[in-house]
């Protein structure tokens, strides 16, 4: 499914970066021309190389707005993965249509 990147300027050196409308978090712009990310969600891995995008700087807000992105998209399906994982884990108990053993016994 393709997903719909979008930038919202806040002014000449901060944009929103929204996907599919849903914004995912903030790229902000030095004096110098370097560009950070300032996203509006969590990683849920100890991902190193995660962490290097996170903390690198970027040349234009293009390809900052990109790796923020990239981030969100490494993050949305990481969420998803533990959460089914997590869920069928629950599931699987929930739906345990075995009876117990005793249940007919006079």
């Amino acid at each position: 499914m393709t997903k719909k990147l979008s930038y919202k300027q806040i002014n000449d050196y901060e944009f929103e970066i929204a996907v599919d409308g849903y914004c995912i978090g903030t790229i902000r712009g030095n004096i110098y021309g370097k560009w950070t990310l300032d996203p509006n969600f969590k990683l849920y891995k100890q991902d190193l190389s995660a962490y290097k995008i996170l903390t690198n700087k970027y040349n234009d807000p293009y390809d900052a707005g990109k790796k923020l992105f990239e981030l969100w998209d490494r993050a949305e399906e990481e969420f998803y993965r533990s959460y089914f994982d997590h869920n069928q884990d629950k599931k699987d108990e929930e739906h345990d249509l075995s009876l117990p053993d005793d249940l007919f016994k006079l």
